[in-house]
């Protein structure tokens, strides 16, 4: 079973990278943002597809901001954290990402409003829910992955 959960998290991210890179040389840059996301959410153990479709997003994250883009900029990020706070296996990876990823959301948004005054409040608002871990618990998915598998035995054993 953990072989045949392996083989389909690996094939689903090798379709999504190849995808996203058939993208990013056609231009078309979103698209293939949504992608990076995807192959970086399939993680299996020893995969290397996770990181290097992290360090496309944040790739394109900083060609946007040459750009000039700072809204393009900021959804590649939020692709990016998104990846990186949704990920969980039996182990949390990605870790190295959450506090690079945070404080360039956080900067280029303080950077989109600089001079107005009235939105100071709500944008300390918006800073402090980066902070907040959107995921379950490992507990909590390990109960429902083992409640999941009785359910299984109980049902074979039928």
């Amino acid at each position: 079973m953990i072989t045949v959960l392996w083989c389909t998290s690996y094939r689903r991210a090798q379709g999504h990278w190849r995808e996203a890179q058939r993208l990013e040389s056609s231009g078309r840059f979103d698209r293939a943002a949504q992608h990076y996301q995807w192959a970086a959410r399939s993680y299996y153990p020893m995969s290397g597809i996770g990181e290097r479709s992290l360090y496309q997003l944040w790739r394109l994250s900083e060609y946007h901001q040459a750009e000039g883009q700072q809204i393009k900029a900021l959804y590649c990020l939020d692709l990016l954290r998104g990846a990186v706070w949704s990920t969980r296996w039996l182990r949390t990876p990605y870790l190295e990402w959450r506090d690079r990823t945070d404080q360039m959301i956080a900067q280029l948004r303080v950077q989109s409003i600089e001079g107005v005054e009235e939105n100071k409040s709500a944008i300390s608002t918006q800073l402090m829910a980066l902070s907040d871990d959107p995921r379950p618990s490992p507990e909590r998915s390990l109960a429902l992955l083992l409640s999941v598998l009785a359910v299984c035995v109980s049902v074979a054993s039928l």
